[in-house]
């Protein structure tokens, strides 16, 4: 019987980055000879498990996060394939997210949206951040438009959490808007949008946010669903155990090879374009908040005190929806993700989204949508665990 090759893999799980590397390669090895996995899995800046140092397998695949981990796997003499790219010269080959055509999808999609102002919350320490930032400030200098940066701690800063958030709140306070931000990754978006709802800034009408990961549970938990880029990290899983599998074999292999972003995942954090009429802005976010609470055109009127005359006269010249249009938007938006993500009674699903009646509530979605909305959870149903 042929021996099966003992690969470690030494990638972190706590994150949606370090999971798609580990479903990637896991893609690999189902479609290809199987392998023998040794798993580290935990933290990108924990300590290595011990059992590297006296291991006795055939190759690493791992996520080389500093000086420290890098000796330790190279003092084992074995073949190894970094999935991270933090490190300059290491000597070993590379397959790593091309982060500058992470920060380019970014800025292309917050650009088209009429966005001229722009901003970058990033993190200390880290090259993958720096490589993002300088590129989305960089594209948005070569079309003269301003761009403003902040540096967060890094998951070793001993800056308490609560102090950092009020600092952030106070910097995004004195960005321009409507602006178009881009966080180095889910995690620090998930951070601007709740500084926003400290900061009292409506998202997306006053400040449209983007991370990076499309980590689901992250993207989702936040408020409001934050969009993000998809930067290819199942596509750097399976490359690296195609690059590792050709080491194995004597082949030779290119020290470097960069995964392109596979795309943009369009959330609630940027679903509108640039709102430069401030009180069309309040306007929306009105909507938006209270869509769900049998609210019409004249609450939307009397909460940014004009008539409704004015106020209808604002929509038709700046918008592509009428105020009404936009409340029924947001309600079917509102139905439409309780029927996806919950379980929700087609009853319960009508009141929560702002119908008192189910009957009605049907109609209204299927002329909107084009079917029933028990077809569309068939359609589109997340399973509930």
């Amino acid at each position: 019987m042929k021996r099966r090759p003992q690969i470690g893999l030494i990638v972190e799980t706590t994150f949606a980055s370090g999971r798609e590397v580990l479903r990637g390669i896991s893609k690999y090895i189902i479609e290809h000879e199987p392998w023998s996995v040794f798993l580290g899995p935990g933290q990108l800046d924990q300590s290595l498990p011990r059992w590297i140092e006296n291991w006795e397998g055939d190759g690493f695949i791992a996520r080389v996060s500093n000086q420290e981990v890098l000796e330790t796997i190279l003092n084992t003499g074995l073949p190894v394939v970094d999935v991270l790219g933090e490190l300059e010269q290491t000597g070993i080959p590379l397959v790593a997210v091309d982060n500058q055509s992470v920060a380019s999808i970014a800025f292309q999609h917050l650009a088209e949206r009429g966005y001229q102002s722009f901003a970058f919350v990033g993190v200390h320490d880290y090259n993958w951040s720096s490589v993002r930032e300088r590129t989305f400030c960089q594209l948005a200098a070569s079309k003269d438009f301003n761009c403003r940066t902040i540096l967060l701690g890094n998951r070793l800063s001993r800056t308490p959490w609560d102090v950092e958030q009020q600092l952030l709140a106070e910097w995004l306070r004195e960005l321009p808007r409507p602006c178009g931000l881009m966080a180095c990754n889910d995690g620090q978006g998930q951070r601007v949008l709740e500084a926003c709802h400290r900061a009292n800034i409506a998202v997306p009408e006053e400040l449209a946010v983007i991370g990076v990961d499309d980590d689901h549970v992250v993207c989702d938990l936040a408020i409001p669903a934050l969009s993000s880029i998809d930067p290819g990290h199942f596509h750097v899983g399976f490359q690296s155990a195609d690059l590792l599998r050709r080491r194995l074999a004597g082949e030779a292999v290119p020290d470097l090879v960069q995964v392109p972003a596979a795309g943009c995942i369009i959330r609630e954090s940027t679903e509108i374009s640039a709102v430069n009429d401030p009180v069309l802005a309040k306007a929306l976010a009105f909507i938006r908040k209270n869509a769900c609470f049998n609210i019409g055109s004249r609450d939307v009127a009397n909460h940014v005190s004009i008539s409704l005359s004015s106020l209808k006269r604002r929509f038709a010249a700046k918008s592509n929806k009428t105020i009404n249009e936009w409340i029924l938007s947001i309600k079917l938006d509102r139905a439409s993700r309780l029927l996806r993500e919950t379980d929700l009674s087609i009853e319960q699903v009508a009141s929560r989204s702002g119908y008192a009646d189910s009957t009605y509530f049907s109609t209204s979605f299927r002329r909107q949508l084009g079917e029933s909305p028990s077809n569309y959870r068939s359609r589109n149903r997340r399973s509930i665990q």
